[in-house]
């Protein structure tokens, strides 16, 4: 049994959540009236471009496969946080989720460059701040949302 390599399987996930990111993109522009849809199109753009970036390593520089791919992953992350919670009609503070998006820039470049040893907690660091993320998310998703027509679908994508 011949299975695929990790470029490739990235590269499909590229491919379908660019293609994901630019439906949502597309519905925003058609029906203005829902907040956050172009929030989450750009999230889903974002992270496929960060999954060309995770692949682009022994290629490129381990400024781009390593740094930036992690940075513009979190930014992905932080956007779709953004976008559901301007979708659901919660207050949102892009200034908490750009002070997140440096602190990882800073403690991946500094991991990477500055103390390599310290590999175990650049990965516990990113692990950490994907699961407070992705935890928010669920809080907002299962808790905060008052939309009746879409609540039940809103618990089960949170769990």
């Amino acid at each position: 049994m011949v299975s695929l390599d990790l470029r490739t399987l990235l590269l499909l996930s590229f491919i379908e959540g660019f293609l994901l990111g630019i439906m949502f993109l597309y519905f925003s522009h058609i029906k203005k009236r829902y907040d956050g849809t172009i929030q989450l199109g750009m999230s889903f753009v974002v992270i496929s471009i960060a999954l060309m970036l995770f692949s682009s390593q022994n290629f490129t520089t381990p400024f781009i496969s390593i740094v930036l791919a992690n940075s513009v992953t979190a930014a992905g992350v932080a956007l779709l946080t953004f976008g559901i919670k301007n979708f659901i009609g919660l207050r949102t503070v892009p200034g908490y989720y750009a002070a997140l998006i440096a602190a990882v820039f800073i403690v991946v470049y500094h991991t990477t460059f500055i103390s390599p040893q310290y590999l175990k907690i650049r990965l516990a660091f990113i692990c950490a701040l994907h699961f407070a993320l992705f935890y928010h998310l669920f809080h907002v998703l299962f808790f905060y949302n008052d939309i009746t027509s879409i609540k039940s679908t809103g618990r089960v994508a949170a769990l």
